[in-house]
C-alpha cells in the first residue's frame, strides 16, 4: 500500500511538472500584454538566483548574505564584456558564471572558518564590499548613473528553425525558460547526488559529518562555488534582458528577497523554491501601492514563515499529504472492519 501511494504521488509530481512546463510555453499566447510576460521572465530569472543560494542555505545550511554582490557580479561581467570586448552573449554567460562562482570560492576561503551569524555577518560584509566597487568605479560601471544600451544575446542558428533572433521581449522570454528548465534540472541532479548527500549531512550535523569522513570545508567552498555559479548566470540573463543594470540592483537588502524566497518555499525543496519564487516576483508588481513598505512586508513574512511555517511551502505540502494519506489508511481500516 505505501508503495502505490508513493507511486501516485511520483505521478502527481510528474503530471504537475508536466502541466507547468505546458502553461510556461503557452504564456506567450496566453498573455495579452508584454508586461505580464516581462514578470514571468523576471520569475525565471529570480527561480535561478533563489535555487543557487538553495544550494548553500537550504542544502548545507549555511547563512551567506553576499548573494546579491555575486549577482551583480554576473550582470556586470557579462554586460561589460559584450560591450567593450565585443564578446559573444553565449561565451560571456558562462564567462560571467565562472567569473562568479571564483569571487563566490574567494569569498567562502577567506569567511568559511566561521560559522552561524558570524559567517553570515562576514558574507554580508563581502556583499556590501561589492556593491560599493559597482557604485564607485564610475570608469567601469558608470555608477548610479546606470550602464545601459546592453545589447541582446546574438542571433543563433539552429538546424530546422534558421536563425533565432532575441530581439522582442517573446524570445528572451523563451530563451530564460530554457535556462530555468535547466538550472532545475543541475539543482535536482546535484541534490541527488552524492554530492548533495554531503550537502545535506553537513546540514543536518557537520560533527557527525566530519566523523564519517566527508571533507566538510571542501564540500562547503563547493557549495559556495557552485550557489555563486548560478548567481552569475541569473546576473548575465538579467543584464541582457533588462537591458540597464544599476548598483542599487544588487544591493544587500535585495539578498533578504531572495533569501524569503527559500526560507519561505523550504529550505532544501527545489519545487517550493520555484513557487515562491514566481510569487514573490509577481507580487510587489501587482501591489505597487505597497512598494514604499517592500523590506518591511519582507521582514515581517520571514518573522511570520519562520514561526508558522519552519518548513516552508513544501513542509506544509508534506504535513497536508501525510494528513490526507492518514485519513484515506482511516477509510481503508473502517471498510477492512465492515
Amino acid at each position: 500500500m505505501s508503495t502505490a501511494r508513493l507511486s501516485g504521488a511520483s505521478l502527481a509530481l510528474v503530471a504537475v511538472t508536466v502541466a507547468s512546463l505546458v502553461v510556461a510555453l503557452a504564456l506567450p499566447w496566453i498573455l495579452k500584454s508584454n508586461y505580464y510576460l516581462q514578470l514571468f521572465a523576471l520569475s525565471g530569472i529570480n527561480i535561478i538566483l533563489a535555487l543557487g543560494l538553495n544550494i548553500v542555505l537550504g542544502f548545507t545550511g549555511l547563512l551567506a548574505l553576499a548573494h546579491a554582490g555575486l549577482f551583480g557580479i554576473g550582470a556586470y561581467t557579462s554586460a561589460l564584456l559584450v560591450m567593450r570586448t565585443g564578446l559573444s552573449f553565449w561565451i560571456a554567460l558562462p564567462a560571467s558564471a565562472a567569473f562568479a562562482a571564483l569571487i563566490g570560492g574567494l569569498v567562502g576561503v577567506c569567511s568559511l572558518r566561521l560559522k552561524g551569524h558570524y559567517l553570515a555577518i562576514a558574507t554580508a560584509g563581502f556583499g556590501i564590499i561589492i556593491y560599493q566597487i559597482f557604485l564607485n568605479w564610475i570608469s567601469l560601471t558608470k555608477g548610479a548613473a546606470a550602464l545601459g544600451d546592453i545589447p541582446p544575446p546574438n542571433s543563433i542558428a539552429l538546424p530546422g528553425l534558421g536563425a533565432i533572433s532575441f530581439d522582442t521581449r517573446v524570445a528572451m522570454y523563451f530563451l530564460i525558460l530554457v535556462a530555468t528548465v535547466l538550472a532545475i534540472f543541475i539543482c535536482a541532479r546535484i541534490k541527488h547526488s552524492r554530492i548533495g548527500d554531503a550537502f545535506l549531512s553537513i546540514r543536518e550535523d557537520e560533527i557527525a559529518a566530519e566523523v564519517m569522513g566527508i571533507p566538510t570545508f571542501r564540500y562547503k567552498l563547493l557549495a559556495f562555488v557552485l550557489s555563486a555559479a548560478f548567481a552569475g548566470a541569473a546576473g548575465s540573463l538579467y543584464a541582457h534582458y533588462t537591458r540597464i543594470i544599476a548598483p542599487e540592483m544588487f544591493h544587500l537588502f535585495e539578498t533578504v528577497g531572495t533569501l524569503l524566497m527559500v526560507v519561505s518555499g523550504g529550505l532544501g525543496s527545489i519545487a517550493g523554491v520555484v513557487v515562491t519564487s514566481i510569487f514573490f516576483t509577481l507580487a510587489p508588481e501587482l501591489m505597487r501601492e505597497l512598494q514604499d513598505y517592500r523590506m518591511i512586508s519582507y521582514g515581517a513574512l520571514l518573522v511570520i514563515v519562520m514561526i508558522f511555517l519552519p518548513e516552508g511551502l513544501a513542509g506544509a505540502f508534506r504535513q497536508i499529504w501525510r494528513y490526507g494519506e492518514a485519513l484515506l489508511a482511516r477509510r481503508e481500516a473502517a471498510d477492512g472492519t465492515a
